[in-house]
């Protein structure tokens, strides 16, 4: 996996502009051949049905080894998103009415 990330990624099925719909999680340790075949073939049924497939927190192997079979367009492989200063010192923000905006 990506560094010190041990979460697997997302696959997500995008229906329309506001309905996504979470199919499961990949898990992202093993990356080869046949879960890209998988994948694509996921894709090409979602597309068959108007919708598409798009694979959040993609590895970057997952990524390479796409790019490499010329799939990579096709994915919708999104790369692991940089988390916010926040998410990063594992604060979570409480807002309070009447607190001054920071």
């Amino acid at each position: 996996m990506d560094g010190a990330r041990d979460r697997p990624a997302t696959i997500v099925v995008v229906v329309d502009e506001a309905t996504e719909l979470p199919l499961g999680r990949l898990d992202t340790r093993r990356v080869d051949a046949r879960s890209l075949d998988a994948l694509a073939r996921l894709q090409l049924a979602a597309r068959r049905r108007g919708w598409s497939l798009r694979i959040d927190d993609a590895p970057r192997a997952l990524r390479e080894l796409a790019a490499l079979c010329g799939l990579a367009d096709v994915l919708g492989l999104e790369p692991p998103r940089q988390p916010e200063l926040g998410e990063q010192l594992g604060e979570d923000v409480v807002v309070q009415r009447g607190d001054p905006p920071v």
